[in-house]
């Protein structure tokens, strides 16, 4: 098995992803303050990455992270969730550790319409289990199918 290499968007040291194929899984670190700009340059370098399926799960980790985003930002990030080349089938798990990022995610997910998708966890060692215990299933709400994986579905 290879190793996962993270990759850095732009040079910028302060986010990074790399993605985990057999688990059908993307994972995305923040570090310091990401305003829009940094998360959208994150998300267009990954659904452009080879590796990229939209059938990936997402873990997006910002407990090094605080999001610096405006009502308006988190809903322009929410609206971009939504168009096609943005869109994810999987779980989105996001950590954060405090509670104006977990309101900026519960908004988010309202308007990407995801929020029967999306779980939140202030721990990463506590979105790690829960990804461990259901990341072979996939959301009811899924229309795409993820037979691909051999996935079963399951409600949120």
């Amino acid at each position: 098995m290879k190793p996962f290499i993270p990759k850095y968007p732009d040079g910028d040291i302060s986010t990074r992803y790399w993605i985990e194929s057999g688990k059908n899984l993307r994972i995305e670190e923040y570090h310091g303050p990401i305003a829009l700009s940094d998360w959208r340059t994150m998300t267009s370098a990954i659904t452009s990455d080879p590796a990229f399926s939209p059938d990936h799960h997402g873990l997006m980790d910002f407990t090094r992270a605080s999001l610096q985003m405006s009502t308006n930002d988190v809903i322009r990030m929410g609206l971009l969730m939504r168009r096609q080349d943005y869109l994810s089938n999987g779980w989105q798990l996001f950590v954060v550790n405090s509670s104006a990022d977990f309101g900026n995610i519960r908004m988010l997910s309202r308007w990407a319409r995801n929020e029967n998708r999306l779980k939140i966890f202030n721990r990463r060692c506590d979105a790690d289990a829960w990804f461990h215990r259901n990341g072979s299933s996939y959301p009811f709400c899924v229309q795409a199918s993820p037979a691909s994986f051999g996935a079963k579905r399951i409600s949120a």
